[in-house]
């Protein structure tokens, strides 16, 4: 979605609580996710996760912080990336609020969210709702199923939200929204994967299965950019733009007290 990083650029990217990012760090997809040139900077709340990430990668630069209140200075960063991070978050503004801190001249943040008006949030209300949930999954418990589309939601705090509403938050941290893109057909994993059909279309008809989700990631591509339909799909990306006329409105409005980063 958006440009490569010049070189000596500073990135920084969010986590959750749950470390879920961190494993990713640990699989050594962080360090291929930039250019070997960019001074990237990973944060999650999860001490014990860091330190798992820092054995991993001992070259690794993790921070233990929030994502409401992080411990770096204003304009400390070119970039601020946050890959399905805020719907764990119980101030989701506040958190795209503080990328917008952190951000410097003509920096860019990029979020990667959940959709709330997406089939996949409609079966997520299903199975966290303690009345509905018990009568769809009885079904498959009671065939003794291995695949239980139903099951209960294990997250408590996973909070999805609209396109229009983080467009939203955007604008009110003094960001210029950019581009908006929507990701993934919700479908397309819950129902074929969900409910055991993948597996079986791929063990007997392989070249089926793979024309399937190529045609999927075909209309992804062109979907994604258009609406309504980049408002309906599974998840959404949005670029926000720090430009210098807003730099001045953005120090008005928010507070810049520094505090130091745990080091680990």
């Amino acid at each position: 979605m958006s440009a490569n990083l010049r070189p000596r650029s500073k990135c920084l990217d969010h986590c959750d609580a749950s470390g879920s990012w961190t494993a990713a760090v640990a699989r050594d997809d962080f360090s291929t996710s930039f250019q070997s040139t960019v001074f990237a900077v990973g944060i999650d709340a999860s001490l014990n996760m860091l330190r798992i990430c820092k054995v991993k990668r001992p070259n690794a630069r993790l921070v233990c912080g929030q994502l409401e209140n992080m411990p770096f200075r204003a304009g400390s960063f070119d970039r601020a990336t946050s890959v399905r991070v805020l719907q764990h978050l119980p101030k989701q503004g506040r958190g795209v609020q503080e990328m917008a801190r952190v951000l410097g001249p003509d920096g860019q943040i990029v979020i990667h969210c959940y959709n709330e008006w997406s089939t996949k949030a409609c079966i997520k209300q299903i199975r966290m709702n303690s009345r509905w949930q018990p009568v769809f999954d009885a079904p498959f418990k009671w065939l003794g199923s291995e695949t239980r589309p139903f099951a209960a939601w294990e997250m408590k705090l996973d909070t999805y939200s609209s396109v229009p509403e983080v467009r939203r938050w955007v604008r009110d941290a003094g960001l210029h929204v950019a581009e908006t893109r929507g990701t993934g057909f919700g479908f397309n994993v819950w129902l074929i994967d969900a409910f055991g059909l993948a597996t079986w279309v791929e063990r007997r008809h392989p070249a089926l299965l793979r024309r399937y989700l190529d045609l999927s990631l075909w209309l992804e591509r062109i979907l994604g950019r258009i609406s309504p339909f980049k408002l309906l799909m599974e998840k959404f990306v949005i670029r926000g733009e720090l430009r210098r006329s807003q730099i001045a409105r953005l120090l008005a409005t928010m507070s810049l007290t520094v505090t130091l980063p745990m080091p680990i």
